[in-house]
């Protein structure tokens, strides 16, 4: 499944996933997804700060409606941005790219530390 498609715009299941995680968030009781069908959410607590996903051939994040951050991460084969050129290293960290998260929860901060191929990134919630 990709989330973002390679012109830069993003795929219908990205975005119902997006409208749940905000139902979510607002304590909805309930949300119909058009592909997907009804979810009964009347059970559910807690709020999702993030969503976050790879395999991706690009590096992509957009921020919902309600402040969630939606980062997706490159995979080894893809490039950085769209119909950027991809210039890898043999031997060398250029050949990979691996993002490690760090949630603070208390300052509402998420640093996507990446190792390899890419920049640093920040984000929100």
């Amino acid at each position: 499944m990709h989330w973002a498609l390679d012109n830069g715009t993003w795929s219908s299941t990205s975005q119902e996933v997006d409208k749940l995680v905000d139902a979510i968030n607002r304590g909805d009781t309930s949300i119909t997804l058009e592909n997907y069908g009804t979810f009964d959410l009347s059970g559910v607590v807690g709020k999702i700060p993030v969503i976050l996903s790879g395999h991706e051939h690009q590096d992509n994040a957009k921020t919902l409606s309600s402040g969630v951050s939606h980062v997706v991460t490159t995979c080894d084969a893809g490039r950085l941005q769209y119909h950027e050129e991809t210039t890898y290293v043999k031997g060398t960290t250029s050949e990979q790219a691996l993002d490690v998260f760090i949630i603070d929860f208390d300052k509402k901060e998420i640093d996507d530390l990446r190792i390899g191929r890419g920049s640093d990134r920040k984000f929100n919630f």
